[in-house]
């Protein structure tokens, strides 16, 4: 309790996926108030695009064993 964590990110790549489209990879990390790195971490976040059209999510995966449907 009371701890910061501020968050930087850096694009690693920018391409357009054959599947989902434009998407866009980050590399973040966290760093706290004493300058130690606590979070590591990539993402790939999914855009809209003038020329591909609306984001496209992918398929939901189906439902575990241990999930009532």
């Amino acid at each position: 309790m009371g701890d910061v964590t501020w968050l930087t990110g850096t694009v690693t790549d920018a391409r357009v996926d054959p599947e989902l489209g434009p998407l866009v990879e980050l590399s973040v990390t966290g760093t706290n108030q004493r300058g130690s790195e606590n979070v590591r971490a990539t993402a790939t976040i999914l855009v809209a695009s003038r020329k591909h059209g609306p984001v496209k999510l992918p398929r939901a995966p189906g439902p575990t064993p241990y999930r009532r449907v």
